[in-house]
């Protein structure tokens, strides 16, 4: 593992999402949800360098997601839809280590993946998925667009169109904005001497990994965000990364993603669409698991 690079983020961004264009390499540190490079839709690589009206994360307005979730070696099944639209407003970028299958550790007011305050209105918004339509809505108590959808509607590898009704602005849709990723499936989640040991059935090597672990506990967003590659297996270090989080109740999200992050709107607007399977466990770590030499698992 390279050098572990600690960070606190509170970055001011315009997130969004739906579109056209899928960006392959890695997100950089200054903005969570870019791909950096590649040409983005317009035939022009590095089209947002240009002071040509299209740049920066100003022109972003919406964000848009499809999560899967399940426990690793479990078989419930939970699938959501979530929807943001906004004109201005700060929104974390999301912590970002240096490369493939580092970590980085942080602490943040609130969580970073959160899906940003929906703070205007357009109707409420629609999913297309596997011939039937799903219409979204916000909930008493909550800040976005939601749904809870049947397990059914989870079909991978299929291409899910979004659309917004036309409420004060014209009706729009999106064909295949969002691509659903291969099916994460898990093997073991565990604690032992040498870190966080997680297994699951490797996927394909361009496949995207994220793994999260997050606590409260503090009364803050403490998290270690780590990028492994889809073999099937990786264990998290204890040295500077986890033996922060002794004594603490930890939740632990391995999530396999397709991001799209530069679709153009009106050839002006951007939007950001992200497909998530994921896999979660919690832990209660006590203090001195790894610092005292108690290696027993302490998973609930």
């Amino acid at each position: 593992m390279r050098p572990l690079i600690r960070s606190y983020l509170t970055v001011p961004l315009l997130l969004a999402a739906s579109g056209l264009a899928v960006m392959a390499c890695q997100p950089t540190p200054d903005d969570g949800f870019s791909r950096g490079g590649g040409d983005d839709g317009h035939g022009d690589p590095g089209h947002d360098d240009d002071d040509d009206g299209h740049g920066g994360d100003e022109d972003r307005w919406a964000y848009w997601d499809l999560v899967r979730t399940t426990g690793f070696g479990s078989g419930v099944v939970g699938i959501t839809a979530t929807a943001s639209f906004f004109e201005q407003g700060e929104v974390r970028a999301w912590p970002q280590p240096g490369g493939l299958d580092d970590c980085l550790v942080g602490s943040a007011d609130a969580d970073p993946h959160r899906a940003p305050e929906s703070i205007t209105s357009r109707g409420n918004p629609v999913m297309l998925l596997d011939g039937e339509e799903w219409e979204l809505d916000i909930p008493p108590g909550s800040d976005v667009y939601t749904r809870a959808l049947p397990e059914r509607t989870w079909v991978p590898f299929d291409e899910v169109t979004l659309a917004v009704p036309g409420a004060k602005e014209p009706a729009m849709s999106w064909d295949g904005a969002l691509s659903i990723p291969e099916t994460l499936e898990g093997v073991s989640a565990s604690l032992s001497a040498d870190g966080l040991e997680l297994e699951w059935e490797a996927g394909a090597a361009e496949n995207q990994l994220r793994l999260i672990i997050s606590s409260t506990t503090s009364g803050r967003f403490e998290y270690i965000v780590c990028l492994p590659n889809d073999d099937g297996a990786f264990t998290v270090p204890v040295d500077d990364v986890l033996d922060g989080f002794e004594g603490w109740d930890v939740a632990v999200q391995l999530r396999r993603e397709t991001l799209r992050d530069d679709f153009w709107l009106d050839n002006i607007r951007r939007g950001t669409v992200i497909g998530i399977s994921a896999l979660r466990a919690e832990f209660s770590i006590v203090s001195g698991f790894w610092t005292d030499g108690d290696d027993d698992d302490s998973s609930r």
